[in-house]
This record gives structure tokens, C-alpha cells and sequence, in this order.
């Protein structure tokens, strides 16, 4: 969470841990109308064996993701990090990881 709140583009800070619960309120001060929202939760779990379509091709951004957004942080171990990688990759490749993100999904209009 502290990497998406600190990360900034072009000089301006670019969303953060909490964007989603203060997307409804941003909103309403445009003027915009919320058409629905709801829950769309990824989970991304081994079944019979394997995983479905791209789903490890997916599970690998996501741990490279991480990687890259911790890498060079001070206050992360790198060994701790990189210890941390060769575990998920490995219960990537034994079909082991799952992996839970809670998102939403918001439709809006602008008047």
C-alpha cells in the first residue's frame, strides 16, 4: 500500500491505497452520476491440477509487480524479497498459489 501512495507521474501523485473508496465522492463533485457498482473480486486458484487459460502467465506479472514495486526500498530486506519471489514462483509452478484482490468496478456519467 505505501508504494501506491507514494507513486507519482509527471510530478503529481498517481492514485493510492485508497482510490477506490474515494472514487463515489470524486464523483459526486463533478457533478457525475453513478450508474452501478459493484464487487469484482480475482481469484486465481488451481483447479484439477493446473491453472485455467493465462491464469499463470497472470500469477507471474503479479509477483513481478510486487518485485519491482518493493526492490530498492529501503525498508524491505532484499534477501527477505527475494526469498519471498522464489517461494510464490514455486507455489506457482506446483500449482499451490492463490491468489484473493478485491476490486470494484464503478460505472459512471459525467453530465
Amino acid at each position: 500500500h505505501q508504494t501506491m501512495d507514494e507513486r507519482m507521474i509527471g510530478g503529481m501523485q498517481s492514485g493510492d491505497s485508497r482510490t477506490g473508496r474515494r472514487l463515489f465522492s470524486g464523483l459526486r463533485k463533478v457533478g457525475a452520476r453513478v450508474l452501478d457498482a459493484g464487487a469484482s473480486d480475482w481469484v486465481v486458484y488451481p483447479k484439477d491440477g493446473g491453472y485455467d487459460g493465462d491464469e499463470e502467465v497472470f500469477l507471474d506479472a503479479i509477483i513481478d509487480t510486487v518485485e519491482g514495486a518493493l526492490q530498492g526500498r529501503q525498508e524491505i530486506d532484499p534477501q527477505a524479497l527475494a526469498r519471498w519471489v522464489r517461494e510464490r514462483r514455486a507455489q506457482v509452478e506446483s500449482r499451490e498459489l492463490v491468489y484473493i484482490a478485491h476490486q470494484l468496478d464503478v460505472l459512471a456519467r459525467v453530465p
